[in-house]
């Protein structure tokens, strides 16, 4: 594995860490969009593999359809966030758990 391809791993993972841990502190709106931004280019950048790995299962089994319903709630994530910050953060925080789980599924090996 390229040093570039640890980094990027050790990056998405510390957004996914700041998201996560956004409820136990202060927020506002400025932050939550820039981490929006951060998670949503990191999720872009993953989906591509995941949907590649996913398409080569066989369509109509378990495994297929558990991964295309969660690449399905994936791409709803395209809605841009709520104007109330609590439901903002609730967006933030399923966006982080997506992004664990491409990151868990379908980033290169460590």
């Amino acid at each position: 594995m390229t040093t570039e391809a640890r980094t990027d791993t050790a990056t998405i993972q510390r957004t996914i860490t700041a998201a996560l841990s956004m409820r136990h502190g202060r927020t506002s709106m400025d932050i939550l969009t820039d981490l929006d931004r951060h998670l949503r280019q990191h999720i872009t950048r993953l989906l591509p593999e995941a949907q590649t790995a996913t398409d080569a299962l066989w369509h109509g089994s378990i495994t297929w359809y558990r991964q295309a319903g969660i690449l399905d709630a994936i791409r709803e994530h395209t809605r841009p966030l709520p104007a109330s910050p609590l439901s903002a953060l609730a967006d933030i925080e399923q966006r982080a758990r997506h992004l664990q789980w491409l990151l868990d599924q379908h980033a290169p090996p460590v």
